[in-house]
């Protein structure tokens, strides 16, 4: 194997990790999760995870409380409403009679009338607002992939974000 192929991609070191809020080239931002994770096997994983934009955030002081917990609700009831896209199920697991609660169209359909009425608060589905917040806590996108793709600046974006979080979090009567 040439030395080459064991070096990092030039695509992969121009990304650069957050570590405490600074740029890195140590490696990805992860941080010890308080709880353990399972996984399907009752085997505990790794307890670390991939630090978000919202967790950034927190970390430097600029979002608290009941901002991140409005965006994780917000975050919660967008995974649910699985309005990211399609994603390939698992074909090893066994389905068996008790394999659906019964209720998944319900729970979709009533996740997804909570994320509409969340982005109505926020301006309306066509607001700079509601896009950020879509881009960022529905898709997990990065403010600066956001302003990249040129639809806001970092600094806006970053502002709209934050107060989303508030709006959200009167809205959800936090």
């Amino acid at each position: 194997m040439a030395e080459d192929e064991l070096r990092p991609s030039r695509w992969r070191n121009q990304h650069r990790a957050l570590v405490d809020g600074k740029s890195s080239k140590d490696g990805p931002v992860s941080k010890r999760v308080a709880e353990t994770i399972a996984d399907d096997e009752g085997n505990v994983s790794y307890p670390f995870r991939v630090q978000d934009v919202i967790d950034v955030l927190e970390s430097r002081d600029t979002i608290r409380g009941k901002q991140v917990d409005a965006a994780r609700r917000f975050q919660q009831d967008f995974g649910r409403a699985c309005l990211a896209g399609y994603q390939c199920p698992d074909l090893d697991r066994v389905l068996g009679e008790d394999s659906h609660s019964g209720g998944e169209p319900e729970k979709v359909a009533s996740a997804r009338d909570k994320v509409y009425r969340a982005l109505k608060v926020l301006g309306g589905i066509n607001s700079r607002t509601s896009n950020v917040v879509w881009a960022v806590l529905g898709l997990g996108e990065t403010l600066t992939e956001v302003a990249e793709t040129g639809r806001e600046n970092r600094q806006r974006a970053t502002g709209l974000l934050i107060a989303a979080c508030d709006t959200l979090a009167v809205h959800y009567g936090l």
